[in-house]
């Protein structure tokens, strides 16, 4: 039999060097395809930030904004997103970092020589600003909104679900955000502002983002000149660093730097004990950052003390080149009860028995809110009658229901138990009642030969304070059961208009208006024996409907200085309004403030929207949610423990 000739030296050469080709050609496509997955898993990603930031703003009535981090304006791509939400200085609610999902891919925001023969409206080349951009954005200011870092490019989605940006470039009727696997740029400026412009790229899909907010892919970049060079292995600029090498040895614990909370809770509205608070239909985002000693990779699971919401699974933490950091959001569970108290912390731990335990705040306490019920008018039955809701605008119930008789001026009283509101008694002029919750067991308290109104109940719920509506206006008091009925301010040359108490029970706030028709009204501080005290908005402005909050740190009211009723809030110290917030910025009219039982959000009454007056909500950095809507008007809310 005749043996087989091994390969010749060339031959073995030819067939090493075949080898290594079809490896190379191998490992190209599959970097390619790996770069083009990952872009394409990124872009669909941050494709859903944008539709749920869009429907985020049209269900609260508050801008909703895509920020992506810039350094300051230096660089134009980055690997992660921040939100924004709130109507004035807005708050960030949310951060996505995208290095350890997609590794390799990022996101750039400039501009890129376009074909006119691939666009829409071939003249809106490179543009930064429509006619009717303001228009469909309602107007909305980016540049006024307060964002925390003004020069990181900003999408914004108004309430009507337009979008507006502060100055980015866009065209063909929409802006567009680049996730790719790897770019180089230029700094280059369109309009006179800083842009960036690209020289290389890897594979890469655009986001589309229309000035009306419609959100759509597209492969490379959107109605390019086909001008920008394409190269599979470029990687991505700013790909997680490689994490250190672990040192051998002794183990050591992990060191946890930082555990960050978004929404920042701000400390004055926290009730004690407590580091954040949650509503029942809202979340929380925490961030935590953590180093190891020996330099191991390091993993992190989230524990709740009471057994719920825990998620006992370890996740790796991501390296970005200086720490292991993580992120994780938070809601109370189905059935939570308002006012319950949950410990959240987390355990950091390194794979060699190393743990370190980190919480939120002091005591990693969160708790449960949006309690309570909100008393309004409405005249949606064919009269005006008393009706309660949840405060998300659920449930709700009319309870009076009287189609021979109008009611107004709904209270809650301090414990929650009754509402006292006015309604007709014998006579027609209104008189000041009392019901349960329910709406149950009516009974009038007053028999004035005048209209009474602008109720508001003593904090320690013996009494209640009426405007009556004589010639000069005066305040009266009146024992909850009805009894000693009697002036608490009278002067015929004032009119007393409404008053409002301290949770302290040792101060109140009184609108005054001079008496005439017309005049100007302020607020002046009133002990509770009646005696007058300083004017607190000496304005030439209509200063009016005071609220304290239930905290007794603020206090909210109603002002025309900005040429419309809007809501103001300042601080309150016992004698002076400090640190005054303009909470509503709108163009229609704003009034009527009622605070939440926590202190952290006001109910309000707005025309901004037909038909007629209609309630919404608003916390204080300013997101703004619609509770009521057709038919009729609804007015006058009142939030109350509702017990």
């Amino acid at each position: 039999m005749r043996g087989r000739r091994g390969f010749s030296l060339v031959e073995t050469l030819i067939i090493v060097m075949l080898v290594g080709l079809l490896i190379s050609i191998g490992a190209a496509r599959f970097s390619r395809a790996r770069g083009a997955a990952s872009a394409q898993g990124l872009a669909e990603a941050v494709s859903q930030e944008f539709v749920w930031a869009r429907q985020r703003a049209r269900s609260t009535g508050a801008p909703v904004a895509i920020v992506f981090p810039s350094e300051g304006g230096s660089k134009a791509h980055t690997q992660s997103l921040y939100v924004l939400e709130g109507q004035v200085t807005p708050r960030i609610t949310r951060v996505k970092r995208y290095g350890g999902d997609f590794q390799g891919s990022g996101l750039f925001v400039g501009h890129w020589g376009l074909d006119p023969s691939l666009l829409s409206d071939p003249s809106a080349l490179n543009a930064r600003t429509q006619t009717d951009q303001a228009i469909r954005s309602q107007s909305f200011d980016v540049s006024a909104w307060g964002a925390p870092f003004p020069q990181d490019p900003c999408f914004v989605f108004t309430p009507s679900g337009a979008l507006v940006s502060n100055n980015q470039v866009h065209f063909d009727g929409a802006y567009h955000v680049v996730a790719c696997a790897g770019i180089e740029y230029t700094s280059a400026s369109v309009a006179g502002s800083p842009s960036a412009t690209p020289t290389l790229v890897g594979q890469c899909f655009t986001i589309n983002v229309s000035l009306l907010g419609e959100v759509s892919l597209s492969n490379g970049f959107t109605a390019s000149s086909g001008s920008i060079p394409e190269r599979a292995d470029l990687g991505f600029a700013s790909a997680p660093a490689l994490p250190p090498n672990p040192v051998i040895g002794a183990n050591q614990n992990p060191v946890i730097s930082l555990v960050e909370i978004f929404p920042v809770p701000v400390a004055a509205n926290l009730p004690a004990g407590v580091d954040a608070t949650v509503d029942l239909s809202g979340y929380l985002t925490f961030h935590v950052r953590a180093s190891d000693p020996d330099q191991d990779p390091l993993r992190i699971r989230w524990l709740c003390a009471q057994g719920t919401m825990s998620s006992p699974e370890l996740v790796a933490m991501e390296w970005d080149g200086s720490a292991w950091h993580q992120t994780w959001e938070w809601r109370p569970p189905l059935g939570a009860p308002v006012g319950a108290v949950y410990t959240l912390n987390c355990e950091v731990v390194d794979g060699r028995g190393g743990l370190a335990t980190g919480t939120l705040g002091a005591s990693g306490q969160v708790q449960v809110i949006s309690g309570g019920k909100i008393a309004f008018r409405s005249n949606r039955s064919g009269q005006e009658d008393i009706f309660v809701m949840n405060p998300d605008g659920t449930e709700v119930t009319n309870l009076t229901n009287t189609p021979t008789r109008n009611e107004s001026f709904p209270v809650w009283s301090p414990d929650g138990t009754r509402i006292a509101f006015t309604a007709p008694g014998a006579t027609t002029f209104d008189q000041v009642w009392v019901m349960n919750a329910d709406g149950s067991e009516e009974k009038m308290l007053t028999t004035q030969a005048y209209k009474c109104q602008n109720l508001s109940w003593s904090p320690d719920g013996t009494r209640i304070v009426y405007s009556i509506l004589n010639p000069t206006t005066d305040l009266r008091a009146v024992n909850a059961d009805g009894s000693n009925d009697h002036f608490l301010l009278q002067n015929p040359t004032d009119g007393w208009v409404e008053t409002c108490w301290h949770p302290d029970g040792l101060v109140g706030l009184v609108g005054r208006n001079g008496g005439a028709v017309g005049a100007q009204e302020d607020l002046f501080l009133l002990a509770p024996d009646g005696t007058l005290g300083a004017n607190m908005t000496a304005l030439t402005a209509d200063d009016e409907y005071a609220a304290f909050s239930p905290d007794g740190l603020s206090v909210a009211w109603h002002t025309s200085r900005d040429g419309n009723f809007e809501i103001y809030v300042a601080g309150f110290n016992g004698s002076a309004f400090t640190g005054l917030l303009n909470l509503t910025t709108h163009g229609a009219s704003d009034k009527e403030p009622s605070w939440s039982p926590d202190s952290q959000r006001v109910a309000f009454t707005s025309d901004r929207i037909s038909p007629g007056n209609q309630i919404f909500v608003s916390d204080l950095g300013g997101a703004t949610s619609q509770l009521t809507s057709g038919p009729g008007r609804c007015d006058m809310p009142n939030w109350g423990r509702a017990r």
